[in-house]
């Protein structure tokens, strides 16, 4: 992550990068009901009318022997477990603003649940949300992901997971796919997924929820795994909707997943060892971060004809995802968090930054950019930069996705673009950036303690109306009604 990124975080951070990994902000807690999973029963924390369970394990610790293997099933227990405390972060390289303070550690395979703490008449849709963070960075227990407001609001079981990330969760190497019943390696992040949502089928009756209305969503990576889950077999009839929040929705192939698993292997020192898997698990935990800090590449999901058997366009257009109800969007200015700040030269810095960033596609490419992308139609060469790099990176991905869905889906699909902009100082130059509508989707916008974000009517209208839309489709496939402005669905 660049320089000019971690500044950007820094300042959207300012002011609850403490509270980010905090229990829900409410009164005092008192013990929740004793509600009993398939592996052992379970005690949480009522707030008000929700019970919540931070820390149920749903796989055992992927440590030892475990590392870089499918996720096994938990030891069971008899006494009441507590589950009143967020649990380990996932391993990552840097101590990012998103991934809560909890201790890192690979004995991380834990979600949380919250739910109505009185029995509903009925068995309660269920969502599961996947946090962004590039497969490299985040966690469950960052605030933001605190499930009881959107529990509350629509009447929904709210599930959120950690999974493995970065080297542990999406390297390949060859010595790791030899070792494999189906010849693969990588992608254990999405096993670890999958592993949540088949604990989900299992337990949902016991917090209330119905395992036949399963929503899973996403941002970010946490979209992008959504997509891949929506073509993987190996995720089939575990979910009944799906939520794509500003998911690029790309993969890489295996060749290039286990090339960079060479490269990460030969830094640990591993490449010539006489068992090069045993080898690369005997790595602690810290000298493996340190490898992955200097390392470059990416950590998409790989297309490895098990888990994943295609690209996701590909199977998109081949029609061989699963018939689910789907909501894809993503937000206007994506982009404006991660590039680097440019001078207000006018025209001068706003051509260098195209020649520099597209340059390698040859100077008629550069031409017909600034053609498409005038400077002189934007306020200023940064807001040139965000719309063309958005447009790019996201906007027009999304619309190939889209197309490519539609053409062979047999359910309906929907699209949005979330363009809110926070009217404070600090925040209103960054515009609709990535990540934003999170805060509005889970009602938490309340944890950036700067003026004009809570007690906003603006703000307050957009949470009922985007926590309306996303639980209405949880229950029933389809956003519309309770009175909210109609959204039809997407056609190309």
């Amino acid at each position: 992550m660049s320089h000019a990124v971690r500044v950007r975080l820094a300042v959207l951070a300012l002011g609850f990068v403490a509270l980010a990994g905090a229990k829900p902000q409410c009164p005092p807690p008192e013990p929740g009901t004793i509600r009993t999973t398939d592996r052992g029963p379970v005690e949480g924390l009522r707030y008000h009318d929700t019970d919540a369970y931070l820390g149920i394990p749903y796989a055992a610790p992927p440590v030892g022997d475990l590392r870089w293997r499918p996720p096994e099933d938990v030891t069971p227990w008899t006494e009441p477990l507590a589950t009143k405390d967020f649990k380990s972060v996932c391993p990552q390289p840097t101590k990012e603003i998103f991934a809560g303070p909890e201790a890192r550690g690979e004995d991380c395979l834990y979600l949380n649940v919250w739910t109505p703490a009185d029995p509903p008449a009925e068995p309660l849709p269920v969502m599961l949300w996947l946090h962004g963070g590039s497969n490299v960075s985040g966690s469950a227990s960052f605030l933001a992901y605190d499930g009881r407001p959107l529990s509350e609001a629509g009447d929904v079981v709210v599930v959120t997971i950690n999974y493995r990330l970065g080297s542990l969760g999406f390297m390949a190497h060859e010595a790791l796919s030899a070792e494999s019943p189906d010849g693969v390696s990588g992608n254990y992040g999405l096993l670890d997924q999958i592993a949540a949502l088949q604990w989900v089928q299992r337990n949902a009756a016991a917090f209330g929820g119905d395992p036949n209305q399963v929503t899973l969503f996403g941002e970010s990576a946490g979209g992008t795994d959504t997509c891949v889950l929506l073509t993987s077999p190996l995720a089939a009839g575990l979910f009944d909707r799906a939520i794509v929040q500003s998911g690029r929705c790309g993969t890489k192939s295996l060749a290039a997943a286990e090339a960079d698993g060479a490269k990460l292997a030969d830094a640990m020192g591993c490449t010539g060892a006489p068992d090069v898997a045993t080898c690369m698990r005997a790595v602690s935990q810290e000298d493996l971060m340190a490898v992955q800090r200097a390392f470059r590449g990416g950590f998409a999901p790989a297309v490895d004809g098990h888990i994943v058997p295609m690209a996701v366009r590909d199977a998109f257009e081949a029609g061989a995802q699963h018939p689910v109800p789907v909501i894809m969007g993503g937000n206007r200015d994506e982009e404006q968090l991660f590039l680097p700040v440019l001078p207000d030269l006018g025209r001068s810095s706003y051509e260098a930054f195209v020649e520099e960033r597209y340059g390698d596609l040859g100077p008629e490419a550069v031409e017909g950019i600034l053609a498409l992308y005038p400077w002189e139609d934007f306020w200023d060469p940064r807001e040139a930069a965000v719309t063309l790099t958005t447009d790019e990176g996201w906007r027009c991905p999304l619309r190939r996705n889209l197309r490519a869905l539609v053409a062979t889906h047999a359910a309906p699909v929907y699209r949005y673009e979330f363009t809110r902009v926070l009217d404070t100082p600090i925040l209103r130059d960054l515009g609709a950036f990535h990540g934003l509508e999170i805060f509005f989707v889970f009602d938490t916008l309340g944890i950036i303690p700067l003026p004009y974000t809570r007690n906003n009517p603006t703000n307050e209208a957009l949470i009922e109306a985007m926590q309306g839309y996303w639980t209405r489709f949880a229950h029933t496939g389809d956003p519309n009604g309770g009175g909210a402005v109609a959204w039809p669905a997407y056609a190309a």
